[in-house]
């Protein structure tokens, strides 16, 4: 991979601090400087995101990182998953996301407070700026819902992966009964900030998966523990689909 072009690109770099702090299965579990613990970035992590990392380290030990090899990681959005991954001895890490901002912003803190090696890059998914074989290990999560075109994501994961690498992928599934309501939501969110998010059902992911030559898992949500609620929420609870590809089935 030319590493070259990636630093032109990049706007973390060595995100190395002095800090001791690591994220676990609930978020950073040691101390950490006060000045870091008055981050946005610190608080989310602490306090919205747990649930979200602990699936992440479930699903990176699928992903089966292994010392020394490279990774990729798409629409980091807070980047924990990338620094999961540099926990994992991962020998090159690098964080994609479309924003520069946001990278700056939560991206880099989170390595920072992680004291994990990322490169981050801002970069479009639809048009990645590595070349063909770069990385053994590729993740994105929520990321595929929001692109103009995901068919042309997955073929740009396909070619930067290696001969026998792997791509996981997380996304969330809107039940089809609120696809209408959701829809309209983000449509809103849409014209305001210029993107191009859509609801995806089940059946959507299905036949996306099916066109794309790409394995498909659901992972239910969770159920509600009153009874007199949990037929409805049952079919209304959010899941999740995990969609993987392995470079040498292609």
């Amino acid at each position: 991979m030319a590493m070259a072009a990636l630093g032109r690109r990049a706007v973390g770099g060595d995100a190395r601090t002095s800090s001791k702090e690591t994220c676990g299965r609930r978020g950073p579990r040691r101390a950490v400087p006060v000045a870091m613990m008055t981050t946005p970035t610190w608080r989310r992590l602490v306090f919205e995101k747990g649930e979200r990392i602990a699936l992440a380290e479930r699903l990176l030990d699928r992903l089966d990182i292994r010392p020394g090899q490279t990774f990729l990681e798409i629409g980091c959005g807070m980047g924990y998953a990338s620094a999961l991954a540099a926990e994992r001895g991962a020998r090159v890490v690098v964080a994609t996301d479309l924003s520069h901002a946001y990278l700056v912003r939560h991206a880099v803190r989170t390595a920072a407070i992680m004291e994990a090696d990322v490169l981050h890059v801002a970069a479009n998914a639809h048009k990645l700026p590595f070349g063909v074989g770069a990385f053994d290990r590729v993740w994105s999560a929520n990321m595929l819902y929001q692109c103009q075109v995901p068919t042309v994501v997955v073929a740009e994961i396909r070619r930067v992966l290696k001969p026998g690498g792997r791509w996981l992928g997380l996304e969330r599934i809107v039940p089809a009964w609120m696809r209408r309501r959701e829809q309209e939501r983000m449509d809103v969110l849409n014209e305001a900030n210029g993107t191009t998010e859509r609801a995806w059902t089940l059946q959507d992911w299905q036949s996306f998966a099916w066109r794309t030559h790409v394995q498909l898992t659901v992972l239910p949500g969770r159920r509600v523990r009153s009874a007199r609620l949990r037929r409805w929420m049952t079919v209304a609870r959010p899941g999740r689909v995990v969609l993987e590809v392995a470079a040498h089935g292609i």
